[in-house]
């Protein structure tokens, strides 16, 4: 995705260890001609600068990110969302964080579904608006138990 003065921001999922993945992000300034990291993560991809100029985004360590989106507004100002469980135990619920050209917001959990019998939220989707604002929809699967 890239706004407009050019500067691209790739988001990916990576293996962390088998069956977990992770969401990681690079960005290209256009100005410097290189691919730098939004700050100073380099949380668990260290393998030989194989992911030097990457960050990440998601940082649960013991559940794969299922689906993500990404937005992006004139300012250059970012939204991402993506479902991830806290556990492996527990359902899927859907996070976001916003950036704003310099610094990543916090990490907030949307749907609490943790253990609830409420089911998984999945498949969210983002837009941002250049106040900054932003609307996340998701998709959410109810599961009935019958006796």
């Amino acid at each position: 995705i890239a706004n407009g003065k050019g500067e691209t921001f790739l988001f990916w999922r990576q293996e962390l260890m088998s069956g977990v993945t992770q969401l990681w992000m690079s960005r290209y300034i256009v100005n410097d001609k290189a691919w730098l990291l939004s700050s100073s993560s380099t949380t668990y991809c260290n393998a030989v600068d194989v992911c030097a100029n990457a960050q990440l985004v998601s940082d649960i360590s013991s559940t794969s990110v299922v689906d993500y989106d990404i937005a992006i507004n004139e300012l250059g100002h970012l939204a991402v969302t993506w479902s991830q469980s806290r556990t492996p135990s527990e359902f899927v619920s859907v996070w976001a964080t916003t950036f704003d050209g310099n610094v990543w917001g916090s990490k907030v959990e949307i749907s609490d579904t943790g253990f609830a019998k409420s089911g998984n939220a999945e498949s969210p989707k983002i837009s941002l608006d250049n106040k900054g604002n932003h609307l996340i929809i998701k998709k959410r699967n109810q599961r009935l138990n019958y006796s």
